[in-house]
């Protein structure tokens, strides 16, 4: 075999002195298989927390939905009963079916509906895991958090929104026997 003055270093074909460094050994494989595992491991955990995530906001919006739905009802009613009765909760008339006829705050003291339900007790769809709870208490303007057994003019009302068991959102607000009814002069 002739070889040329330029190609002087070249192998011939047959020469296999150097080919064990031509591919990849079976270490390197076993190296590039694992980081790419890890890799793959890593971005299924971010997924997987983003997913968690992205389920926990629509939970919380949803929930915040369900409460501030009820809180409304609620602070829309007249403070007490249209009779100035001294009455606290609902009075005989009043059903806890039905909260058509529920006429002031007080009467929602301890209404709790799961699945949640409209105004007029009919079910609302696709919420059978979630639950609403109103409390209705009397409070005095020197202690907001402590209720008080005579009526003092102020109460508090809380609507505790929960999924499968768990308080997702809690609103609370005051409500004042001052407080002036639409529409205002």
């Amino acid at each position: 075999m002739i070889r040329s003055h330029a190609n002087k270093n070249a192998e011939a074909p047959g020469d296999r002195a150097c080919d064990w460094r031509s591919g990849f050994s079976l270490l390197e494989v076993v190296v590039a298989t694992l980081i790419v595992g890890l890799l793959m491991l890593a971005a299924l955990e971010s997924l997987g927390a983003i997913t968690r995530g992205q389920g926990y906001v629509a939970q919380r919006s949803r929930g915040w939905l369900l409460a501030q739905d009820m809180m409304a009802e609620v602070l829309d009613r007249g403070y007490q009963e249209p009779d100035d009765a001294p009455l606290f909760g609902r009075e005989g008339s009043e059903s806890s079916a039905n909260r058509g006829d529920y006429d002031d705050t007080d009467d929602y003291h301890g209404w709790v509906a799961s699945p949640p339900q409209s105004k007029d007790g009919a079910v609302m769809s696709n919420l059978t895991d979630w639950e609403r709870r109103v409390t209705v208490e009397r409070v005095s303007t020197a202690d907001l958090v402590t209720g008080v057994a005579s009526e003092e003019g102020l109460r508090r009302v809380t609507v505790d929104v929960r999924y499968n068991g768990v308080s997702v959102v809690k609103l609370v607000t005051l409500r004042a026997k001052a407080w002036k009814e639409p529409p205002f002069d």
